[in-house]
């Protein structure tokens, strides 16, 4: 199994003026969408004991409303490892190390072994802060990116790290302006295609972008395919999220 120790700055940089994938949708001003997102990312892709994670009932659920309202009231201005362990303690309360960034090594994606790898022992907070001048330069899109990379590969944190990139990317997409129900989307886009977010963002670590940009592609074809049959109706995402999950499993 390979080894990856921490984040390059080569692969850090090559990401400036990349990923220009995403585009205007009348979904980008809808803060019902947004809060159906928050609700299939908080309940629907892991357990909730608050609503069973029942498609009927999440949208109801307190703790999509906490995410969604996590991400409406903050700015993503940087990823400081104060930030990061701020949102951590939040998404993740129910984790005996919330707040709290890894010490050992740790193995990331055992069920699925063909991609599977251990991201090792490193100071994780020395690798946030030498990326935190960097992250304020980006744009929306390139920032998205980032974290994906951040949270998959160098996995700050024992567990929750998942919970927390898609707080991340919700907090980013109310930031945004053109995109931003794209990258919303996003969110739980990378949980419904995880073996092939999994391999971009792995293929990125070996510094190549082109994986990453496909994947992007793919999320906003999905997206446009999602928006057609969205409506008004409370819970409409919710059930067209269910049926995608429903084929991949």
């Amino acid at each position: 199994m390979k080894s990856r120790y921490g984040i390059s700055i080569d692969v850090v940089a090559s990401l400036d003026g990349r990923f220009d994938a995403f585009n205007e949708s009348p979904l980008d001003h809808s803060g019902a969408f947004r809060r159906e997102i928050a609700s299939i990312a908080a309940c629907r892709l892991r357990y909730c004991p608050e609503c069973e994670s029942s498609v009927s009932r999440m949208c109801g659920c307190k703790a999509g409303a906490q995410l969604a309202a996590l991400s409406q009231r903050n700015r993503l201005s940087g990823i400081a490892p104060a930030t990061l362990k701020r949102i951590h303690a939040v998404v993740a309360a129910d984790l005996a190390s919330r707040g709290s960034f890894r010490v050992g090594s740790v193995v990331v994606g055992q069920k699925v072994p063909e991609t599977a790898f251990v991201s090792a022992r490193i100071n994780v907070e020395k690798h946030l802060k030498e990326c935190a001048p960097w992250f304020h330069r980006q744009s929306t899109q390139v920032r998205v990116a980032f974290v994906m990379y951040v949270m998959s590969i160098l996995h700050p944190f024992e567990d929750g790290n998942g919970r927390v990139m898609r707080a991340l990317i919700t907090m980013l997409a109310v930031e945004g302006d053109r995109g931003s129900a794209q990258i919303c989307f996003l969110a739980v886009y990378t949980k419904l295609r995880q073996r092939e977010f999994v391999s971009a963002v792995q293929w990125l670590s070996e510094g190549s972008i082109g994986q990453l940009e496909e994947f992007f592609r793919q999320a906003v074809g999905d997206f446009q395919r999602m928006e057609l049959e969205f409506s008004a109706v409370r819970g409409a995402v919710g059930y067209w999220f269910d049926s995608q999950f429903a084929e991949t499993m």
